[in-house]
């Protein structure tokens, strides 16, 4: 009996790892072109779901993001960067199409609110 509760655990151990990872698969993340406005580079900026305490976003359609990451070095043009965020959807980023402005200064830490339609994921051919 211990060997087979032994068992018992690794197969459900796996279920629950296998789960999360496609679960995290499916996530998608909203990304944007943030804009410095110092040096004229763009930035892919990424966000990650970040429902409010309480959960009193829960009577809107829309869900709120926090910014995670932004492409530190950033591009030349709005077109590398926006290729960027496309080179990456394996990763679940979805572009928007939101642009940002940003001074250069600080880390540029914003939240936003996306409706649903905005972060399906595109199907793959």
């Amino acid at each position: 009996l211990p060997l087979m509760l032994d068992y018992l655990f690794v197969l459900m151990h796996c279920f629950f790892r296998q789960r999360s990872t496609t679960e995290e698969n499916l996530m998608s993340h909203p990304a944007g072109i943030l804009t410095n406005t110092k040096t004229g580079r763009f930035h892919p900026i990424v966000f990650r779901m970040a429902p409010m305490p309480g959960n009193a976003d829960a009577r809107t359609s829309a869900q709120r993001y926090k910014s995670s990451a932004h492409h530190t070095d950033g591009f030349e043009t709005k077109e590398e960067a926006s290729a960027w965020i496309a080179d990456h959807a394996d990763k679940g980023f979805v572009h928007t199409g939101r642009e940002y402005a940003w001074d250069g200064t600080g880390t540029p830490a914003m939240v936003e609110w996306f409706a649903p339609e905005e972060v399906i994921l595109p199907k793959a051919a």
